[in-house]
């Protein structure tokens, strides 16, 4: 009887889901192409050929709301973000991929928020060491070059709008994307340092705002790439993605307050 008692039970491990880093980058560098240019340009182009059926606005007309309305462009990333989640989520749940494999297999806590900030400190001092060493010794990539964001005319209760546009839903989206499942998918082959980079690159090369008409945001690339390193240590570090979506909603928020709060005064 005590023998029985202490026998113990075979412990069988949580099969993985299927995920490997080449599918993993595929359905993250599509979905988010789909979702940014292809999407976008499908929709804008259904509404111009159905307003004059209907006896809608010119095209003309329909081109100022987009660009002047803070609403109509709230519900264009509302939904391209949430089409871009969707996506991969559909992925994973095809590939039998928890969430918990990714990084929100738990809530937030008090440990996540402490990390945050110490991490967001670091990385500005990092950050602003490398932007200082690029403008002295790279003149040619402009680090003054502003990044279009749109929003231009947000004012009272709209700021509400552009608060989640860009303090919640990037922070969400970007890390259960990129630091979620791209990294996941990585890690699955390919060492803790190669997983970083090719994650960061890919992250840096989504914000060089290519087809918008600017000239390439090479600061904004450098930028992001540094963040999602620190951000992938994090998660390496807590093995979860909340302590960087705190980091990631940290440096938006206050780009949010810089750029629409204090010059509102």
């Amino acid at each position: 009887m005590e023998a029985l008692e202490h026998e113990s039970k075979p412990v069988t491990a949580k099969k993985q889901g299927r995920l490997s880093p080449f599918s993993a980058s595929f359905v993250t560098i599509v979905s988010y192409l789909a979702c940014t240019i292809f999407l976008p340009a499908l929709l804008v182009s259904f509404i111009f050929v159905l307003s004059p059926l209907v006896g809608g606005p010119s095209q003309d007309e329909i081109t100022k709301q987009l660009s002047d309305s803070s609403t109509i462009q709230f519900m264009l990333s509302l939904f391209i973000y949430a089409t871009l989640a969707g996506i991969i989520y559909i992925f994973m749940k095809s590939r039998d991929v928890s969430l918990k494999e990714i990084g929100l297999g738990r809530g937030p806590n008090g440990k996540d928020a402490l990390y945050a900030v110490g991490f967001f400190i670091i990385y500005f001092v990092v950050n602003a060491i490398i932007f200082a060493l690029v403008k002295q010794y790279i003149p040619a990539i402009n680090t003054e070059q502003e990044q279009q964001i749109g929003y231009e005319n947000a004012a009272g209760p709209a700021l509400l709008l552009v608060f989640i546009a860009l303090v919640v839903l990037p922070p969400l989206v970007e890390e259960f994307a990129v630091r979620g499942f791209l990294y996941t998918g990585l890690r699955r082959k390919l060492s803790k340092i190669t997983a970083t980079m090719v994650a960061s690159v890919l992250f840096g090369l989504a914000h060089l705002q290519f087809l918008s008409g600017a000239a390439p945001l090479y600061i904004a690339a450098i930028d992001t790439f540094v963040l999602s390193v620190f951000l992938i240590a994090l998660r390496e570090r807590t093995g979860s993605l909340w302590a960087g979506i705190f980091v990631h909603a940290i440096k938006n928020g206050l780009a949010f307050t810089v750029l629409f709060l204090f010059a509102a005064r």
